[in-house]
């Protein structure tokens, strides 16, 4: 398993017990902070998956490569016979 790292961010704050919280401005808000994920974290995703595919493609060339030997060896008896 793996750690799913979260960040919230709390835009407004109020002490009071029994009164309403004044209204929120929109227009006086900060903007979001950007995400800073270290350069080798954000290629770890693409690097299993291009692993998976090539392995996955050797897996089909080496399928193919046994359906078509036998299918030679099936040919090749029939010529005999």
């Amino acid at each position: 398993t793996q750690k799913l790292t979260s960040k919230c961010y709390l835009f407004a704050w109020s002490f009071a017990m029994d009164a309403k919280a004044p209204e929120l401005d929109l227009s006086h808000l900060p903007p979001i902070p950007r995400d800073h994920t270290p350069l080798w974290k954000s290629f770890k995703l693409f690097r299993c998956i291009s692993v998976a595919l090539v392995a996955l493609l050797y897996l089909i060339i080496i399928i193919i490569i046994s359906y078509l030997n036998h299918r030679k060896r099936k040919l090749t008896s029939y010529v005999t016979k």
